[in-house]
Protein backbone atom coordinates (compact mmCIF):
# COMPACT_ATOMS: atom_id res chain seq x y z
CA UNK A 1 0.00 0.00 0.00
CA UNK A 2 2.96 2.11 0.78
CA UNK A 3 3.59 2.49 -3.12
CA UNK A 4 0.06 3.13 -4.82
CA UNK A 5 0.41 6.61 -3.80
CA UNK A 6 3.70 7.76 -5.82
CA UNK A 7 2.37 5.35 -8.20
CA UNK A 8 -1.25 7.60 -8.63
CA UNK A 9 0.84 10.33 -8.60
CA UNK A 10 3.73 9.77 -11.48
CA UNK A 11 0.36 8.77 -13.24
CA UNK A 12 -1.62 11.63 -12.93
CA UNK A 13 1.31 13.77 -13.78
CA UNK A 14 1.98 11.15 -17.14
CA UNK A 15 -1.88 11.94 -17.74
CA UNK A 16 -1.57 15.60 -17.81
CA UNK A 17 1.69 15.72 -20.27
CA UNK A 18 -0.58 13.46 -22.51
CA UNK A 19 -3.23 15.46 -22.66
CA UNK A 20 -1.21 18.63 -22.54
CA UNK A 21 0.83 17.54 -26.20
CA UNK A 22 -2.24 15.78 -27.81
CA UNK A 23 -4.55 19.17 -28.07
CA UNK A 24 -2.02 20.74 -30.02
CA UNK A 25 -1.29 17.82 -31.99
CA UNK A 26 -5.07 16.92 -33.03
CA UNK A 27 -5.44 20.27 -34.40
CA UNK A 28 -1.95 20.51 -36.48
CA UNK A 29 -3.42 17.07 -37.78
CA UNK A 30 -6.95 18.71 -38.53
CA UNK A 31 -5.37 21.63 -40.43
CA UNK A 32 -3.42 19.36 -42.60
CA UNK A 33 -5.92 17.58 -43.76
CA UNK A 34 -3.90 14.89 -44.86
CA UNK A 35 -2.66 11.78 -43.57
CA UNK A 36 0.09 10.92 -45.29
CA UNK A 37 1.87 14.23 -44.49
CA UNK A 38 0.24 14.06 -40.49
CA UNK A 39 1.84 10.45 -40.01
CA UNK A 40 5.40 11.14 -41.98
CA UNK A 41 5.58 14.35 -39.90
CA UNK A 42 4.81 12.83 -36.43
CA UNK A 43 7.60 9.38 -37.75
CA UNK A 44 9.99 12.34 -38.30
CA UNK A 45 8.97 13.93 -34.78
CA UNK A 46 9.50 10.65 -33.02
CA UNK A 47 13.33 10.41 -34.29
CA UNK A 48 14.09 13.69 -33.47
CA UNK A 49 13.00 13.19 -29.68
CA UNK A 50 14.07 9.47 -29.37
CA UNK A 51 17.38 10.43 -30.95
CA UNK A 52 17.52 13.52 -28.43
CA UNK A 53 17.28 11.31 -25.63
CA UNK A 54 15.34 14.18 -23.82
CA UNK A 55 13.59 12.96 -20.07
CA UNK A 56 10.44 10.88 -19.49
CA UNK A 57 8.26 13.75 -18.66
CA UNK A 58 9.10 15.23 -22.42
CA UNK A 59 8.88 11.82 -24.14
CA UNK A 60 5.23 11.85 -22.75
CA UNK A 61 4.42 15.11 -23.67
CA UNK A 62 5.69 14.51 -27.33
CA UNK A 63 6.01 11.54 -28.42
CA UNK A 64 2.80 10.17 -26.56
CA UNK A 65 0.88 13.22 -26.37
CA UNK A 66 1.57 15.27 -30.07
CA UNK A 67 3.06 12.77 -32.09
CA UNK A 68 0.74 10.37 -31.03
CA UNK A 69 -2.15 12.58 -31.55
CA UNK A 70 -0.90 14.22 -34.82
CA UNK A 71 -0.59 10.44 -36.74
CA UNK A 72 -3.14 8.30 -37.37
CA UNK A 73 -3.46 4.95 -38.12
CA UNK A 74 -7.24 4.71 -38.22
CA UNK A 75 -7.21 7.32 -40.96
CA UNK A 76 -4.89 5.57 -43.04
CA UNK A 77 -6.45 2.85 -42.89
CA UNK A 78 -9.94 4.12 -43.92
CA UNK A 79 -8.06 5.90 -47.05
CA UNK A 80 -6.71 2.55 -47.84
CA UNK A 81 -10.18 0.65 -47.42
CA UNK A 82 -11.65 3.52 -49.36
CA UNK A 83 -8.91 2.81 -52.16
CA UNK A 84 -9.57 -0.96 -52.33
CA UNK A 85 -13.23 -0.83 -52.56
CA UNK A 86 -13.28 1.53 -55.46
CA UNK A 87 -10.97 -1.08 -57.35
CA UNK A 88 -7.86 1.78 -56.76
CA UNK A 89 -5.18 -2.11 -55.45
CA UNK A 90 -2.36 -0.38 -56.96
CA UNK A 91 -2.56 3.05 -55.56
CA UNK A 92 -3.73 1.23 -52.08
CA UNK A 93 -0.66 -0.59 -52.39
CA UNK A 94 1.69 2.25 -53.15
CA UNK A 95 0.19 3.91 -50.65
CA UNK A 96 0.49 1.15 -48.41
CA UNK A 97 4.31 0.91 -48.98
CA UNK A 98 5.43 4.28 -49.25
CA UNK A 99 3.35 5.53 -46.21
CA UNK A 100 5.53 2.33 -44.16
CA UNK A 101 8.63 2.91 -45.70
CA UNK A 102 9.22 6.90 -45.65
CA UNK A 103 7.64 6.89 -41.91
CA UNK A 104 10.76 4.70 -41.40
CA UNK A 105 13.24 6.37 -43.17
CA UNK A 106 11.55 9.64 -41.47
CA UNK A 107 11.94 8.24 -38.05
CA UNK A 108 15.68 6.83 -39.05
CA UNK A 109 16.22 10.42 -40.15
CA UNK A 110 15.22 11.84 -36.75
CA UNK A 111 16.88 9.98 -34.80
CA UNK A 112 20.29 10.73 -36.40
CA UNK A 113 19.67 14.61 -36.13
CA UNK A 114 18.67 14.58 -32.77
CA UNK A 115 21.27 12.36 -31.69
CA UNK A 116 23.78 14.53 -33.77
CA UNK A 117 22.01 18.08 -31.41
CA UNK A 118 22.79 16.32 -28.01
CA UNK A 119 26.11 15.23 -29.22
CA UNK A 120 26.71 18.49 -30.50
CA UNK A 121 25.32 20.39 -26.85
CA UNK A 122 27.23 17.21 -24.88
CA UNK A 123 30.86 19.24 -25.36
CA UNK A 124 29.22 22.24 -24.03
Amino acid sequence: MNNFLPEVILRKNQLFFVLFGAIPGALLRWNLNNDFQANIIGSVLVGLITGLKVSKSIQWLFVIGFCGSLTTFSGWMINLLELINTGYFLNAAFVLISTLFLGFLGIMLGFVIGYKIKQSFAHL
